[in-house]
C-alpha cells in the first residue's frame, strides 16, 4: 500500500480474538521486474489500501533509508480506514513512522484525508479530500484529482503551512515480477503527486506493482523536494514486500 506517495508529504513536513491467520513470506528483500505488456485487468481500491487486520512488511532495498524495514497495518476507526506504519532501523527500536486516514465514496472509492507523521509531529490534512484509489481502476482512464491542503504541528495542531496538492494515478500495463525469487504476475500503476504550499514544494513520480492477492508487493519512488526557493533535496526509496499477514 505504499502507493501511497505518502513519503512526499513526509519530506514536505520535514522540511516544515482471531481466527487463525494466513501468511505470505518473501525470504530475500529482492525485486525485479520484466517488460511491460498491455493492461487485461482492473485494479481494486482493495488491492491499493489492503483490508483491516492486515499486516504487511516491507524492505527498502535501495535508497536514502537502504537495510530499513516497514511493518504497516490497517485498522477501522469508526467509517474509516487508518493505516498505520511503523519504521525499523537496525541497532534501533521500532519508532512511528506515519499514519493514513481515509474515508469511502458511495462507489466503493477511497479519499485522503490525513496524514500524520509523528517524528516530524506533523498532520497533513486534505480539506476538499484527495482521490486515493477508484473501487476499480480502469485500464483506459487515471485518477486524478486534487485539494487544498493544511501542515499542522502537533500535539497543538498550529499551523505550519497550506497550499494545494495533486494526484494522478493510472494504470500503465502489466509485469511478470520476482519478490524474493517468487513469480508473480502484477499490474503496474505510475503515479504523479505534486504538493505546492506556501513554504515548500514536493514533486513525486513513483511505479507500483499490484499482485492478485497480495496488493502492493514493490514500489520505485522518486522525491523532489524545494523549500523557500533553496536548492532541492532529492530522496529515492525502493521497497518491497517480504511478508503479508491477513486475519479473516
Amino acid at each position: 500500500m505504499r502507493a501511497l506517495a505518502t513519503a512526499a508529504i513526509l519530506a514536505t513536513q520535514a522540511a516544515l480474538g482471531c481466527a487463525a491467520a494466513r501468511q505470505h513470506d518473501v525470504a530475500t528483500p529482492a525485486f525485479s521486474a520484466g517488460p511491460l505488456r498491455p493492461v487485461t485487468r482492473g485494479v481494486s481500491a482493495e488491492e491499493l489500501v489492503r483490508a483491516p487486520g492486515t499486516v504487511a512488511t516491507y524492505a527498502v532495498f535501495e535508497g536514502n533509508r537502504k537495510g530499513a524495514v516497514i511493518e504497516q497495518r490497517v485498522e477501522r476507526r469508526g467509517e474509516e480506514l487508518v493505516a498505520v506504519e511503523m519504521l525499523l532501523t537496525q541497532g534501533k527500536p521500532a519508532e512511528p513512522s506515519e499514519e493514513m486516514r481515509f474515508s469511502r465514496g458511495a462507489d466503493g472509492s477511497l479519499v485522503l484525508r490525513e496524514v500524520v507523521t509523528h517524528a516530524e509531529k506533523s498532520a497533513s490534512l486534505f480539506d476538499d479530500g484527495l482521490p486515493f484509489a477508484a473501487a476499480l481502476a480502469a485500464p483506459s482512464s487515471a485518477l486524478e484529482g486534487e485539494s487544498a491542503m493544511r501542515v499542522l504541528t502537533l500535539p497543538k495542531r498550529t499551523p505550519r503551512g497550506s497550499g494545494r496538492a495533486s494526484r494522478s494515478l493510472r494504470l500503465a500495463g502489466e509485469s511478470t515480477v520476482s519478490v524474493g525469487g517468487e513469480k508473480l504476475e502484477a499490474s503496474v500503476l505510475d503515479l504523479v503527486f505534486d504538493i505546492e504550499l506556501d513554504v515548500a514544494k514536493a514533486h513525486v513520480t513513483a511505479r507500483l506493482y499490484v499482485a492478485e492477492g497480495r496488493g502492493v508487493v514493490a514500489e520505485e519512488r522518486i522525491e523532489e523536494l524545494r523549500v523557500l526557493g533553496i536548492f532541492p533535496r532529492r530522496t529515492v526509496e525502493h521497497t518491497v514486500l517480504t511478508s503479508l499477514e491477513t486475519t479473516p
